[in-house]
């Protein structure tokens, strides 16, 4: 349940703004 919930937010909890990069 949680890993899912990791795995989803992986990529916007890395970088705040994935676009900007």
């Amino acid at each position: 349940m949680v890993d899912q919930v990791i795995f989803a937010l992986a990529p916007f909890t890395r970088e705040p703004s994935p676009k900007s990069h």
